[in-house]
């Protein structure tokens, strides 16, 4: 049995005691456990269950039911069927107020079990395959469905509507075990009486499942042969429902009748609008690929959308369509990792995003997040509204990337793990750049590449994580919970506005806004602001934001604030005001009276300033000679921005003339071209 251990000296780690309130902020529930975990999992209130591989003192590979009510104490071994020996829990699913599995207790072998949620209430449903194992195929409202094989029937689908009902064997394959025909008794398979049902998945009360009804008989000839005689359809579409028998949907392969349909293993489906989405291999003659299909479990409400391009990974397709706003997303290939793909189902749809490897992704109200490599972000996180795509931040700097993953959606917010510089972490993210945000800085082990965040389990009104804290994912995890509708505990941020002293009118000019905080750069955004008046509001990437300042921005002195509107996990700042002054632009020309001075003659050189806007600028002229102070004279708005300079007479021989422009309260530096005269005797 585990022991949990609760550590004290992290004030940032929250044990809550079973009698208190959840902390808003996620806190660690326990640690030392042991063993691959599976994603499966039942909520019944804020109590959760799930699967547990391999935490067994006596059997490494037992799977056991486990669950937490978000306490340490409430947190435990819930059902071990074969506490002396090897005893699996598969196939979690939730049905009515309670729960179904299947699990091997020893002596009955993988059976069906239900469960109220307490150890009184968990029992085996009946004994359905003696000499093998049940297996679950759907659980929806009204029944539980499951592929059972009793030694007789072979294996077909069976129903249980629920405690105190028998479980209800649905024959889809009438092929008898034996052949009555002494003639046939040698080449007669056994394995022809099963139906052998694949679920495909549930819409609202239905089954759609696969099965294969090859149904042989033994039969003679009119010259008096004796030979198998096949009839059925082979592997096709079906469904069921709490009622009634199991029918035919569609035979889809149609050039033979006894042709089976080939339904890839492996490979997902996905709902929408009433219909189930799903992959057959080469209906078409022409095209050997796969071919995606939709049917509402009707005849007429089945047919071929079109066939895809998608990546075969070793032994299966690569497809895990997730659907949102009336769109299913899908992952493409066209030789290489094409990004992410939305049809609205009635064709291959286009690409919504940049070519690339696109991840797992997860429906977020009318659009999809998910993640997508590219070469100069590596894995980030991205948003898809089924027309285009949108980055939500470079988390991680560089092309290793925060590689995101797993996701939850919950609410109007996606959690999920993913690496910053300080660790892989949680965060959460509302679609957009400014929602994007850290949640939890979790203590797992510094420079750790597979912690964090391993898989979600979802609950009433709590969201639970089971978190690795080092590199070992299958020893030592934790189990944390936090609540999602619970304003997380701020932290304190910091601002600062960086902009230049001066900038001309009608160049705009950048300033830059650094947020920095105690566990990792903050999200959201900045607000700048000249005065009292807003000029922008501008989303942080990776705790830094740029903004450029209007072209129209008025002469005189301008006093800027940057302020960040905070965020679930930090508190909103200020920068300090810094004072910018908008001044004219300008042009500085010269004319020098003579390209050829005498050695006694005074140098002259007549400065014009040409100002935008046009004003009478103030300031200094200065006369540089070979690159040296000559004579400096101030430029008043009485001069109408022109000024003769004239200077000292010079040394014999070549000089390099320029005037400068400067230290003016209205307009920018400005300066001449450089013009080389010449002194002689």
């Amino acid at each position: 049995m585990l022991g949990f251990v609760v550590v004290a000296a992290l004030a940032a780690l929250l044990q809550v005691p079973a009698s208190a309130d959840p902390p808003p902020e996620p806190y660690r529930i326990a640690t030392g456990l042991e063993g691959a975990v599976s994603a499966d999992s039942v909520a019944i209130g804020d109590r959760v269950f799930w699967l547990l591989h391999g935490n067994s003192g006596t059997v490494s590979q037992d799977t056991e039911l486990w669950t937490s009510d978000g306490t340490e104490a409430g947190t435990h071994e819930f059902f071990d069927p074969n506490p002396d020996g090897l005893g699996r829990v598969v196939s979690l699913r939730a049905f009515d107020d309670g729960l179904v599995f299947t699990a091997d207790n020893g002596t009955d072998g993988q059976e069906l079990w239900h469960s109220d949620g307490t150890a009184a209430g968990t029992a085996m449903v009946a004994d359905l395959t003696p000499d093998g194992a049940t297996q679950l195929l759907g659980a929806g409202p009204g029944a539980v469905y499951v592929q059972a094989d009793d030694g007789t029937h072979g294996a077909e689908v069976y129903r249980w509507t629920g405690p105190g009902s028998t479980p209800q064997l649905l024959d889809i394959n009438t092929t008898v075990l034996m052949t009555s025909d002494p003639e046939l008794e040698g080449e007669w398979s056994t394995s022809w009486t099963d139906a052998n049902p694949i679920s495909l998945g549930m819409v609202g009360d239905t089954l759609l499942f696969t099965a294969d009804q090859s149904i042989r008989t033994a039969a003679v000839n009119e010259w008096g042969d004796h030979y198998v005689a096949l009839s059925g359809t082979g592997r096709e579409l079906w469904r069921v429902g709490p009622s009634g028998l199991p029918s035919l949907v569609k035979d889809i392969s149609t050039e033979e009748p006894q042709q089976s349909t080939r339904f890839p293993f492996m490979t997902g489906t996905a709902s929408m609008g009433g219909s189930l989405y799903f992959l057959t291999e080469g209906t078409d003659s022409d095209f050997a690929g796969p071919e995606l299909w939709r049917t509402d479990g009707t005849p007429g409400g089945t047919s071929l959308v079109a066939s895809l391009r998608i990546a075969f990974l070793g032994d299966h397709w690569d497809f895990e369509p997730v659907t949102a706003g009336g769109k299913l997303f899908y992952s493409s290939w066209n030789g290489d990792w094409d990004g992410l793909w939305a049809t609205d189902g009635t064709s291959a749809g286009q690409r919504v995003s940049l070519p690339g490897d696109a991840g797992s992704a997860v429906a977020l109200g009318t659009g999809v997040v998910f993640s997508l490599t590219q070469p100069a972000t590596g894995r980030e996180l991205w948003h898809s509204d089924g027309s285009t795509s949108t980055l939500l931040g470079d988390l991680r700097a560089g092309t290793p990337g925060s590689n995101p993953f797993p996701f939850e959606a919950w609410g109007s917010h996606v959690y999920f793990g993913a690496s910053n510089s300080t660790g892989r972490n949680l965060f959460r993210t509302d679609g957009t750049v400014a929602g994007t945000e850290l949640v939890h800085d979790l203590p797992n082990l510094a420079g750790a590449v597979t912690d964090g965040p391993m898989v979600f389990y979802g609950a009433a009104s709590r969201l639970y994580f089971i978190n690795s804290p080092d590199n070992d994912r299958n020893v030592g995890n934790e189990l944390w919970a936090f609540d999602p509708n619970r304003v997380v505990e701020q932290k304190a941020s910091s601002t600062t506005l960086r902009a230049p002293a001066a900038i001309a009118y009608g160049a705009g000019g950048t300033v830059t806004v650094t947020v920095s905080g105690t566990s990792g750069p903050p999200t959201g955004t900045v607000t700048i602001s000249d005065g009292g008046q807003v000029l922008a509001t501008v989303a942080l990437v990776a705790g830094n934001a740029t903004f450029t300042l209007p072209k129209d921005l008025a002469l005189g002195a301008h006093t800027l604030t940057a302020t960040y509107s905070g965020s679930s996990a930090f508190l909103a700042s200020a920068s300090t005001p810094v004072n910018v002054a908008v001044k004219a632009a300008t042009k500085l020309t010269g004319r020098v009276t003579d390209l050829v001075f005498g050695a006694r003659e005074k140098i002259r050189v007549t400065a014009r300033l040409t100002t935008t806007p046009a004003i009478n600028a103030t300031g200094r002229l200065t006369l540089l000679i070979d690159g040296k102070k000559h004579l400096t004279v101030n430029l008043t708005a009485a001069n109408g921005n022109r000024l003769t300079l004239v200077g000292n007479p010079v040394r014999i021989g070549q000089h390099r003339l320029q005037v400068t422009f400067s230290n003016s309260p209205n307009a920018m530096n400005a300066k001449t071209g450089i013009a080389t005269i010449q002194v002689i005797r």
